[in-house]
């Protein structure tokens, strides 16, 4: 802001560089056609710095008496007896410079303890020793109350400062605990897979085991069948080598039919009828078997294991 750095300058009393500054923030606002009364009073009061600083000191009073004539704000008021004050302290007339200072305040601090200086200097020069205390007190005062105000901001800044410091660290507190959180959670989840798949690993080796016994067992109840089948095989080829040999014998052709069927003798009190249902269960049995192998689905690893 070109009106800001001018302001600056002029409370450093380097007025060339401060006239530079107004010139370009004039030259801006011409250029974008800005048009409000705050703008027109800053032009005024730049065209008026601006002849003070080329030694045209009256064409510069002149320009400020006119707009503190035209003008019905305070704060205006104020920066042109204030720039009016300046203006006749140049011209060594101290009385109106004097009285244009005691007019202008308050205003900026800068400005407004730059106008006691300038007050209490002024009251000096003209033997008026009462203004120099009084202007002094007010002067001391200002600066006591710009110390306590910078204090203020300090005190304002610092615990600025611990709050942000203060909910930083609550922040990176909330950070660790997420963090935290979720490696708890991932260890937990860590243990229950574990747990599961080792249960499961048992689970499974049991089951193994059992389908082992259960094909062992199955596999002692078919070679028990196969040996009892083998056994009334044996018994019946046993029976009809017999029975050949009966029904070869000449004496058999001529014996009556009820002594035929009498072979009681031979083959027990019921014939062949034991033999023959004994051999029809064993059968059963066998087959039985056979399903109930074929069912569990172990015959594959019995006939693998045996092969």
């Amino acid at each position: 802001n070109y009106d800001m750095m001018g302001d600056i300058y002029l409370a450093q009393e380097n007025r060339l560089t401060a006239v530079k500054y107004y010139k370009a923030a004039d030259s801006i606002y011409h250029l974008f056609n800005i048009d409000n009364e705050l703008l027109k009073f800053n032009s005024v009061l730049h065209r008026s710095i601006t002849l003070s600083s080329m030694g045209d000191s009256e064409g510069a009073k002149a320009l400020q008496l006119n707009a503190l004539e035209n003008t019905d704000s305070s704060w205006r008021t104020h920066r042109l007896h204030f720039g009016l004050g300046y203006i006749y302290y140049d011209l060594q007339q101290y009385d109106s410079s004097l009285y244009h200072y005691e007019q202008s305040y308050p205003l900026l601090p800068r400005q407004t303890a730059k106008a006691y200086c300038r007050i209490i200097e002024l009251a000096s020069l003209l033997g008026d020793t009462a203004k120099v205390a009084h202007y002094g007190k007010l002067l001391a005062g200002f600066h006591m109350d710009q110390v306590q105000q910078n204090q203020m901001k300090i005190r304002m800044v610092t615990l600025y400062e611990d709050y942000k410091s203060k909910t930083k660290d609550v922040h990176n507190k909330i950070i660790v605990f997420f963090i935290i959180s979720i490696v708890i959670v991932l260890a937990f989840i860590l243990v229950g897979d574990s747990v599961f798949i080792h249960s499961r690993t048992k689970r499974h080796q049991r089951e193994i085991a059992q389908h082992a016994r259960i094909a062992a067992t199955l596999e002692d109840e078919i070679e028990s069948t196969r040996r009892v089948s083998r056994s009334r095989e044996e018994q019946i080829k046993a029976l009809e080598t017999k029975l050949n040999k009966i029904i070869s014998n000449p004496e058999f052709q001529y014996m009556p039919f009820e002594k035929k069927t009498d072979t009681s003798p031979l083959f027990g009190r019921h014939g062949t009828c034991i033999i023959a249902q004994q051999t029809t269960r064993a059968c059963v049995r066998l087959n039985k078997t056979r399903k109930d192998i074929d069912g569990s689905g172990l015959t594959g690893t019995i006939l693998t294991e045996k092969a």
